[in-house]
C-alpha cells in the first residue's frame, strides 16, 4: 500500500501512554515541519505480550523495542518512537537515534489508594531500581512486582491489590493523571526518564534531518574519562591537560599532589575521590552527577588516578554514559604500576628475566589472583596495603619460592616515593610494610633496584614564585606559589604613561611580569611595541630579557649583575642625565632605582603595572623531604616566612638576582644565585 511522503508513518507501541508519545512526536515536528502529516501506527512488542517475565530480567535488551524496530528495518513505518530509557543498550544495525527530546519530568511519583498508606504496604513496581528504593519511602513498605500498563496498573492499585505505586511523573502528565500523585520521590531514576527517543534508518539522512530541530542532544556537553597519572603532576598527558583546560566542571578523585587541581584554579572542581574502602559518594551518584552536567550542556571532565581502565571503574562508567547516550571520550593516563617500575628502577619485563606482567587488585573481598610459579614473570599487585601478609602467605603456599623479590612502593612518582625490598617469606612474616597507596612488585627483577635510583637521587625543590618550568632542570619541582600577581587598583597613571611614551628616553624593566603587564595593558589601549621603537630599553636580568623577546623586543641594556644596583651601575656609567625615563613595576618594587636614577639629574615616572600580592588561601606542604627552595622575587621570601615562620636549616636557598638575597641574607646563611 502506497502512501503519502509527506505522511510519516509513526511506529510505537499500543498502549495509551505510547500513543500519547507519539502524538507529541507529531506535535514537536509540526513547529518546524507544518506540510507534514503524521500516521501512527500501533505495534505490539513481546514485552506489551509478555507481561510475567520480571524486568530485571530483561534490562537493557530490546524487550519492549524490537517489533518496532524490525518494523522500521523492513519499511513498514518511517519512524520508531520509544520511551527514551527503554532503548537496548546496542541499537540494532541499520538504525540509527534521531533524535532524544527535551524531558518534561525526571522524577518518580507515589500513587496511593486514599490518604495515606497502611503499615507494611504494598507498593507496586516492576523496576529492580525502584525496588531498591523502597525503604526509603518506608521501612516496612514491601516490594510487589507489578507489570502492564498506566492504566492496567492504576485499576490493581483500585482493586486493592497493592497498596501503593510508583510510577514515572512524566507518564501520569503525558496521561492527564496528574491529579492522582500523593507525592514525588526523592529517589535515583533513569537519567532518560521523562524523554522520547525516535530511531530512523540509517541509510535515510533525510528521515533524521527532519528530526533535528527537536533533538536535544544538540545541547547537551561531553564528558571525558581523564587519566591523570600516578601523582606526579607533570605526568598527565597533553590531551588530559588539553581536555582540562577546556572543562567547564571536573569531577575529580583523590589525585596525590593535587598538582594538576592547582594548574586549573578557575574551573569548578568537585571531589568524588575514595581512599581505601571510604569514598565521599556512591558510584551510582558519580555516574548520575556526570550525566546531569552533560545534560546541562558543559564540557564535563572525569579526572581519575593513574589509568581509567586499570583498576579504575573506568568501565562502569562508560556502561552509564553509554546507557544515557551521552558522547564521551577516554584519555589515558600512566598507571601506577609503570610509574613505581620507572621510578623505582623495577622493570617489569626484562630479557633473560621477566617476559610476562600480570596486574592483579590485592582486595580480599574480590579475590586475590594467585598465580602459579613463573619464574619468568612479574606480578603487581594493586590496593594491597591490608592483604601484603596474606598475598605473601597465598604465593608461597602456590609454590612460588621464599626467596623471590619483592619491592614495595609508596606514593610512586612522588617526592614522597618510598621504596623498601625483601623477599616473599618477609612479606608472608609481615616483615614489610606498606602505607597507602603502595603497589607490591614481585618478581626476579624486583631484586635488581639499584640502592640509590636517578629519582632518589634529584632534589625536591619547593617554587615559591611563578613559571616553575623554567628551573625544571634542578630537580623535582613542587610548585605551591606563595605570590599572585594581578592588575593595579587603578590604570589611571599606567595608562598615562603609555600615552606619554614617545616623551620618554628610556624604559627600565626589573621584571618579566612588569614586561608582560605593560604590554598586555599597551596592546588593550590599542598599541603595540611599534610605540617603543624610539626608546632604548633596559633589562634588570636574563629572566626578564628573555621575556622581552617573546615580545619580540632585543633589550639595549641588561647589566652582568641581575638586580637594581647591576642597572644603577650601568646608568652611572653612561652618565646617564637629563633624561625621562620610565619604570613599570610592582607594587612591592623598592625605591632604590628610581631615586637613584632621580638624583643622577633624570626625569623618572615609576608607575604601577600590576599588585603582587600573597593568595587568599596559600597551599602549605610537610617540608620534610624538601632539599632546597627557590625564591624568585623578595616578596616570595617574605611570604615563606609569614606562613612557615622559619626556613629549615638543612635546605639549599637557591635566588633570583642580589634583591631577593639581600631580602632573604640575615634570615639565612649561605644562598645561591640562580640565572
Amino acid at each position: 500500500m502506497k502512501h503519502n511522503k509527506r505522511t510519516i508513518r509513526i511506529g510505537t507501541r499500543p498502549s495509551p501512554l505510547a500513543l500519547r508519545q507519539a502524538i507529541e512526536i507529531h506535535e514537536l515536528l509540526k513547529v518546524h515541519h507544518a506540510d507534514f502529516s503524521a500516521e501512527t501506527i500501533a505495534i505490539d512488542t513481546v514485552g506489551d505480550k509478555d507481561k510475567k517475565t520480571p524486568l530485571t530480567r530483561v534490562d537493557g535488551s530490546d524487550f519492549f523495542t524490537r517489533e518496532i524496530d524490525e518494523a522500521l528495518i523492513g519499511g513498514d513505518i518511517d519512524c520508531a518512537v520509544h520511551s527514551a530509557k527503554d532503548l537496548p543498550l546496542h541499537i540494532p544495525q541499520g538504525l540509527t537515534i534521531a533524535a532524544i527530546t527535551k524531558g518534561i519530568d525526571n522524577r518518580d511519583a507515589l500513587v496511593i489508594r486514599g490518604q495515606r498508606l497502611p503499615r507494611n504496604a504494598r507498593i507496586g513496581t516492576s523496576s529492580a531500581r525502584r525496588t531498591a528504593e523502597i525503604t526509603r519511602i518506608g521501612k516496612d513498605f514491601r516490594a510487589f512486582d507489578i507489570r502492564g500498563t498506566i492504566g492496567e496498573r492504576l485499576a490493581l492499585l483500585d482493586a486493592n491489590v497493592i497498596d501503593g505505586l510508583i510510577v514515572a511523573s512524566a507518564a501520569m502528565i503525558r496521561l492527564g493523571l496528574t491529579k492522582r500523585i500523593y507525592r514525588y520521590l526523592d529517589i535515583t531514576t533513569s537519567p532518560l526518564q521523562g524523554r522520547l527517543a525516535i530511531l530512523v534508518r540509517s541509510d535515510r539522512s533525510d528521515s533524521a534531518a527532519r528530526f533535528a530541530a527537536i533533538d536535544d542532544r544538540k545541547n547537551w556537553g561531553t564528558v571525558a574519562l581523564v587519566g591523570s597519572g600516578p601523582g606526579a603532576g607533570d605526568l598527565i598527558t597533553v590531551r588530559g591537560m588539553r581536555r582540562l583546560a577546556e572543562a567547564d566542571v571536573v569531577f575529580h578523585d583523590e589525585l596525590g599532589t593535587g598538582e594538576v587541581l592547582n594548574m586549573f584554579p578557575e574551573k569548578q572542581m568537585i571531589y568524588v575521590g575514595k581512599r581505601g574502602r571510604r569514598s565521599s559518594i556512591a558510584q551510582e551518584d558519580i555516574h548520575r552527577a556526570m550525566i546531569d552536567a552533560a545534560y546541562a550542556g558543559k564540557k564535563t571532565v572525569r579526572l581519575k588516578g593513574g589509568d581509567p581502565f586499570i583498576f579504575g571503574r573506568g568501565g562502569e562508567e562508560i556502561e552509564a554514559l553509554r546507557s544515557a547516550r551521552v558522547d564521551y571520550e577516554i584519555v589515558p593516563g600512566i598507571t601506577s604500576a609503570l610509574a613505581a617500575a620507572s621510578y623505582a628502577e623495577v622493570p617489569l619485563t626484562m630479557r633473560g628475566h621477566s617476559s610476562s606482567v600480570l596486574f592483579a587488585t590485592g582486595r580480599s573481598n574480590e579475590g586475590i589472583n594467585v598465580p602459579k610459579p613463573d619464574a619468568a614473570g612479574t606480578l603487581v599487585y594493586y590496593m594491597a596495603v591490608e592483604t601484603t601478609r596474606t598475598i605473601g602467605h597465598d604465593l608461597v603456599a602456590a609454590g612460588w619460592r621464599g626467596e623471590t623479590p619483592v619491592a614495595v612502593v609508596t606514593n610512586a612518582s612522588m617526592r614522597t616515593q618510598n621504596v623498601s625490598q625483601g623477599n616473599l617469606a618477609e612479606l608472608a612474616d609481615g616483615k614489610m610494610h606498606a602505607d597507602s597507596p603502595a603497589l607490591i612488585i614481585i618478581g626476579t627483577t624486583a631484586g635488581m633496584m639499584p640502592h640509590e635510583g636517578w629519582f632518589a637521587r634529584r632534589k625536591n625543590i619547593l617554587m615559591t614564585g611563578t613559571n616553575p618550568g623554567r628551573y625544571a632542570h634542578l630537580g623535582e619541582i613542587i610548585h605551591t606559589p606563595l605570590i599572585e600577581l594581578v592588575d593595579p587598583a587603578s590604570y589611571r597613571n599606567l595608562d598615562a604613561a603609555i600615552r606619554r611614551l614617545d616623551t620618554y628616553d628610556h624604559l627600565i624593566f626589573t621584571s618579566a611580569h612588569a614586561v608582560d603587564f605593560l604590554f598586555r595593558r599597551l596592546s588593550s589601549l590599542g598599541g603595540d611595541v611599534r610605540r617603543c621603537a624610539h626608546i632604548e630599553i633596559a633589562s634588570v636580568g636574563a629572566v626578564t630579557a628573555e621575556a622581552l623577546m617573546r615580545h619580540g623586543i632585543k633589550p639595549d641594556i641588561t647589566p652582568t649583575r641581575a638586580s637594581a644596583a647591576g642597572l644603577i651601575d650601568v646608568f652611572t656609567e653612561r652618565h646617564v642625565r637629563g633624561k625621562r625615563i620610565l619604570i613599570p613595576r610592582s607594587n612591592l618594587a623598592y625605591d632604590e632605582l628610581p631615586r637613584t636614577l632621580k638624583r643622577m639629574g633624570n626625569h623618572v615616572d615609576a608607575v604601577i603595572a600590576y599588585r603582587n600580592r600573597m593568595p587568599p588561601h596559600p597551599r602549605t606542604i610537610d617540608l620534610a623531604g624538601i632539599n632546597a627552595i627557590i625564591f624568585t622575587s623578595p616578596s616570595c621570601a617574605r611570604n615563606f616566612l609569614k606562613v612557615y615562620r622559619r626556613i629549615p636549616s638543612h635546605m639549599e636557598i637557591m635566588v633570583l638576582g642580589d634583591t631577593t638575597k639581600k631580602a632573604i641574607g640575615r634570615h639565612y646563611g649561605t644562598i645561591t644565585i640562580i640565572p
